[in-house]
């Protein structure tokens, strides 16, 4: 059994400063900055019972700082025709973060350590979007969209069975996109695309040993609503799509990230996206002015699922009663979610 006693003492001050510029009343410059700094002390009290031997008191302090800059420039021209848009945007990011860990057993000298991590993150993203309406109820949205994003990790420690580590892991993401959508009399119906090329590279040393990871594809994701409104009281809505969720940065990582002395939590630099194809479906009742009632159901699928593990640490030349457990994530096979929802 483990309990803790978590004090945080944090600071972070803000600072945003942006303007806007009319050229004319078709075309508008806008242009901002955010600047984040801040540090803080983290203490954890860690105490482990045990059934046949007296409690180990661990005590860990976490001294950490963070800088992040954005600066983002946006473009937005107006046309002639009521609904016709055409918007460009570029966002930078650059976040620095370091964080030195004190870790030490209460009467223990040989097992107190410092861990101290370096991460600097940059991230680019441009994206271009045009919709063309052409009437009252149709209009066609297309746009492109570039993301570009650049991890370096270093990670040094004082510990005896602990590993120098170094990690980069850079993404590049381009795609594109259309999506048409039109009303007819009590039918309504969007269908779109979105063709994306990606490719990831991760290159780590841990412990002198070089090791690499790499993945590229490119595929589309559809979609596709059909809604039907027979009374103005009454609107149904069934929907299928295809959808993406990638890895952050602090589940790919191979560095310690967290540690007791019974469980250390590190990333996974060989984590996939998990794709999830979906069906929904929705009805809402309007009860004029005394309200509505909402009825929703989905059904979706997940293939190569993001999820949390579990495993013992086989590295470590502890004993294996001694040994940690590994908190980390993986790709599962798949997995289906169903629900429905009453409101």
């Amino acid at each position: 059994e483990q309990t803790f006693d978590i004090v945080n003492d944090n600071t972070t001050h803000t600072f945003k400063a942006g303007f806007d510029v009319y050229a004319n009343d078709k075309n508008t410059f806008s242009f901002y900055t955010n600047q984040t700094y801040s540090d803080g002390v983290g203490t954890v009290g860690n105490t482990l019972f045990y059934p046949v031997a007296p409690p180990l008191f661990q005590t860990d302090k976490y001294l950490g700082s963070n800088k992040t800059q954005i600066y983002n420039g946006a473009y937005k021209k107006l046309f002639n025709k009521a609904g016709q848009t055409l918007d460009f945007e570029v966002n930078y990011s650059k976040t620095n973060d370091t964080q030195e860990g004190n870790f030490g057993i209460a009467g223990n000298s040989s097992t107190n350590y410092k861990d101290n991590s370096d991460n600097t993150v940059n991230a680019t993203q441009a994206n271009l979007d045009y919709v063309h309406p052409f009437n009252e109820k149709s209009k066609l949205e297309v746009g492109a969209e570039y993301r570009k994003t650049s991890i370096d990790n270093g990670y040094r420690t004082t510990s005896a069975v602990g590993n120098q580590t170094d990690f980069t892991y850079d993404v590049d993401i381009a795609s594109a996109y259309a999506t048409f959508g039109s009303k007819y009399e009590k039918w309504g119906y969007q269908l779109g695309a979105r063709l994306e090329k990606y490719n990831v590279k991760a290159d780590y040393t841990i412990a002198e040993v070089k090791d690499d990871f790499k993945d590229d594809y490119l595929t589309v994701y559809p979609s596709a609503f059909l809604s039907y409104t027979p009374t103005q009281s009454d609107f149904f809505q069934i929907s299928a799509s295809r959808r993406v969720d990638r890895p952050n940065v602090w589940q790919t990582r191979p560095i310690r990230d967290y540690s007791t002395p019974r469980v250390i939590q590190i990333g996974n630099p060989e984590l996939k996206p998990q794709f999830t194809n979906s069906v929904e479906f929705n009805y809402t009742k309007v009860l004029g002015v005394k309200g509505s009632v909402s009825l929703g159901a989905y059904y979706r699928m997940i293939n190569d699922p993001i999820e949390r593990t579990f495993y013992l640490d086989t590295s470590s030349a502890d004993a294996i009663a001694e040994r940690k457990m590994v908190m980390s994530y993986a790709n599962f096979d798949e997995s289906t979610a169903y629900g429905a929802e009453l409101s």
